[in-house]
Formats: structure tokens, sequence, C-alpha cells
């Protein structure tokens, strides 16, 4: 049953992730080149967008425009660049819409860590070759993406060209041809992978790629790129299980949550259901961190978490959740929730770096995430879509 499912990415993730996939078309001399790209946040002062995409889709353009379809419209932004890695082939542009038109894209995340050697993926673009049999160049067929998939073959160190930085590639089997560069290559909850960058050698006939193989810059190296130029973006390190798929994108979220890495100095930051939540914090904030009281000890700051059980609710701030918050019957907890099912220290959550964990404390009832039972002083990443319950007690986040 399990393989049935992974055979195919479900059409929802799919049309969430479409949301974020726009297609480049760049000016360049003696003609048009294209190329693929996603969105990854919201500039800070509104009004566009964060995208990114190869370098040598932009190289040399003269204009650059980006064009969505979305509801069976297309709608067009126009682009600058903004970072750019010829040794990484990478660049991020800003684009603007053309026209006031209410158009949000989505956001995507990308998935730190390790990809899995046989792992599901698709890839999602704008091959030239799908154009074919677009003979009249109408703008909805040229703006709609094409999706393929297959599966991870080797993930190893490796550079794109003679004097390219060595950087992380994934290798895959999801057919790409030219036009999918700076697309992305998705698990199969929507998070990215990696950049589609190369095809392989190509065979005798000059069309097709030898070995099904095709190349991918994967997200480990792009996240070090864009925290090094302070572009923000969602990251997570959660593998999609594709028997439970469930998208796993930024969506199109109030940019004063979202985390600027390299200029938001002092600032702490938690990632829960896929956005950064950032406090700022003032010195006597930043002193507490060495000077943790135990759990029970209020501090000051802006709550970035409610968490709400039993009837109960109560807010936390960053520096209260590297700290530590625990739950339980017992008075001495962060959040005492007298329910007879809790025991008395039965679970904590803890804000450890960007994620925020849950850990069973070796409680009588167990705790569940998913419907899954956690093994106790294990902890578990969670977000404000995780379903968790505690001794069958139901323990809701949300965002205040």
């Amino acid at each position: 049953m399990a393989c049935a499912v992974a055979a195919q990415i479900a059409p929802d993730i799919v049309a969430e992730t479409d949301k974020a996939v726009g297609r480049a078309v760049v000016d360049v001399s003696g003609g048009q080149a294209t190329g693929s790209g996603f969105v990854l946040s919201e500039l800070p002062e509104g009004g566009g967008y964060y995208y990114i995409t190869n370098h040598h889709v932009i190289n040399g353009g003269l204009n650059i425009q980006v064009g969505f379809k979305q509801d069976d419209r297309v709608f067009l932004y126009d682009a600058k660049v903004l970072h750019a890695s010829r040794e990484l082939d990478l660049a991020v542009l800003r684009i603007v819409p053309q026209e006031s038109s209410g158009h949000r894209p989505g956001f995507l995340s990308l998935r730190e860590g390790k990809a899995l050697k046989g792992e599901q993926v698709a890839a999602i673009g704008y091959p030239g070759s799908s154009d074919q049999i677009n003979a009249g160049r109408d703008m909805l067929p040229f703006f709609e993406t094409t999706l393929t998939q297959g599966a991870i073959s080797k993930v190893a160190p490796g550079s794109f060209n003679e004097t390219g930085r060595t950087l992380e590639i994934v290798q895959h089997t999801a057919s790409v041809n030219p036009g999918n560069s700076g697309g992305p290559l998705i698990d199969y909850c929507g998070s990215v992978l990696g950049i589609n960058t190369v095809i392989s050698v190509w065979n005798s006939d000059g069309r097709t790629p030898t070995n099904n193989t095709f190349w991918a810059s994967s997200a480990n190296p792009i996240s070090g790129f864009l925290r090094d130029a302070g572009i923000p973006f969602n990251a997570h390190q959660q593998e999609c299980d594709p028997d439970n798929p469930d998208f796993v994108g930024g969506g199109a979220t109030d940019n004063s949550l979202l985390i600027i890495l390299a200029v938001l100095a002092g600032a702490s930051a938690a990632v829960i259901g896929g956005i950064y939540f950032v406090v700022s914090q003032s010195k006597a904030d930043r002193g507490s961190k060495s000077a943790r009281g135990d759990g029970s000890a209020k501090s000051s700051g802006r709550a970035i978490l409610a968490v709400s059980m039993d009837g109960k609710s109560e807010r936390f701030s960053a520096t209260q959740l590297q700290s530590g918050v625990t739950i339980g019957r017992a008075s001495e907890n962060t959040l005492t929730i007298t329910d007879r099912n809790l025991s008395r220290r039965h679970a904590s959550l803890s804000l450890q770096g960007r994620k925020m964990m849950l850990t069973d404390l070796g409680s009588s009832n167990g705790t569940k995430v998913d419907g899954r039972r956690l093994k106790p002083n294990e902890p578990v990443q969670i977000n404000t879509k995780s379903k968790v319950e505690l001794g069958g007690v139901a323990l809701v986040l949300r965002r205040p």
C-alpha cells in the first residue's frame, strides 16, 4: 500500500507548489531565453517578492520578466537581479508586479539536511520541449508548469563547471529539459530538495540524456547562499512521509514575521508551521539566556507562541521557550493542567535553534503527535499544524 501511495505526488501538493513557481523570460542579445524559478518570501517593504533561479538563466539578460499562471490568468512581474553567484549558479531576483492585480504567489520552503537515495521526487518548471504543442504561443499554456517525477539516484559533491565551487549535488531521474533550469526539485510534501540545473551527457541522438541522469543543486548550499546574502526564506529539516503527505510551504504570510537572517542582529526566532516568528530582544533579554532560571520563570519579550489545553491558554516568549516550558499536573510546571490523564511532569516544549521540539517526560498515558506515540525523552519537531495529544488531551499551538 505504501508503494502505491508513493507512486505519484498528490494533486493538492502540486497545486500549492504551482502557486510559487514562475517562468523567467529574459531578453538577450539576438532573442529571448526562458527558465524557471520560485518565490522564497515577500520583500520587507511589501509590493514584491524574492524569487530564486539559476545564474545562467539570467546571465547577460537585458530585461527580465517573471510570469505566473493562476486561476486561468497570467500575472507578470518586472525583475531585477539582487544577488548572484556564478560559482553556485544561483541568482535571487526582486520581482515587482507590473499592475495592481491583487495576485499573491505562494512561497516554497527549503528542506535542509540529507536527501535520501531512492526518495521519490518531482521536478516542476517550464521545459522548452513542452512549448512545441503551443503553436500560437498563447499566454496561458506558455506559463503552465510541467511536472515530471522520479527518484533520487545519489547525492554527492561536485561542480557544474571547471571553475565552479564544489557543492552538494542531487542526482535524480525526474526528467528535465532546457527551460527547467532554476525550477524546484521537490519531495512529496512540496519542500524544495534542490534547484534543477544541469542535464547529463546527451545520447548520440542529441535529444535524450544518458542513463536518465539529471542534476540539481542541493538545498543545503542554496540555504547557505541565501543566508550569506541576507535573503529571508523558510527552511526545515523534517523528512516527508509519502504515505501522509502534508504541504510544507511558506504561504502568503505577513512579511513582518519572516526572519531576515543576516539583518536582524540580536533577534530570537522560532519556526512554527512554516512561518518564522521574530522577536527583537533588549540587552537584558539577551543576557537572560546565559542565566536561565527554572521552567516556571517568567521572562520579558513579545509572545511568539500561544498554547491552549483543557480550556486554559498561555502565551510564551522566545526566551521562555529557549529555557523550556513544562506541562503537567504539578504546580511547579510552566503550564499546569489538572486533568487526571496527565502525569505530574508530562511533557516539555523547547525552542532549539529555529525548531520547536516536544518531548514526552516519561508520562504514564503517553504523548502523541499526528497519531504516533512518542518515545520518552526523545524530542520530536512539531509545528502549528501538528495534532498533539498529552494523555489523550489535545494540546493546540497557534500564533498569538
